[in-house]
């Protein structure tokens, strides 16, 4: 089996932001289990009003033209919004705020990568290329 790269920390900062927008967008964020392969359901008075991947990462949103998702990520995340008709929306908190895009065709395209500092040859695969210039910031 894989190992997990989520730390403590990771989860730490992931819920201090879904904490942030629950407040900012009025409703409730709920975590997936990980078979569904996004990261979170957002519900308001119970009823799903979209899913969610959040990414925190330790440079400002100007840093690289693009934030990577994994491939797999991206289709399983469009499945759930087809399937449901509610929005998958992509969530990264940078140094210099919080920003998400909604899930669509433009803006993106497609390529190989990932990490190799963990020497973990699973971690290189196909991705999705968000343009950051494609990021709505949120206003806090």
């Amino acid at each position: 089996m894989r190992p997990l790269y989520e730390s403590a920390h990771d989860r730490m900062n992931e819920s201090n932001v879904s904490d942030i927008l629950s407040s900012a967008w009025k409703c409730k964020f709920v975590k997936l289990p990980i078979s569904y392969h996004v990261d979170w359901m957002l519900l308001r008075n119970n009823e799903i009003v979209a899913f969610a991947e959040l990414k925190t990462r330790k440079v400002s949103s100007t840093q690289y033209p693009t934030l990577i998702l994994s491939l797999n990520k991206w289709m399983k995340g469009l499945d759930l919004a087809k399937t449901t008709g509610k929005p998958f929306i992509i969530i990264a908190k940078w140094t210099d705020g919080i920003f998400y895009f909604f899930a669509r065709p433009d803006g993106v395209t497609f390529g190989y990568g990932g990490r190799i500092d963990r020497k973990d040859s699973q971690d290189m695969e196909p991705v999705a290329l968000i343009n950051t210039k494609n990021f709505i910031k949120v206003k806090e």
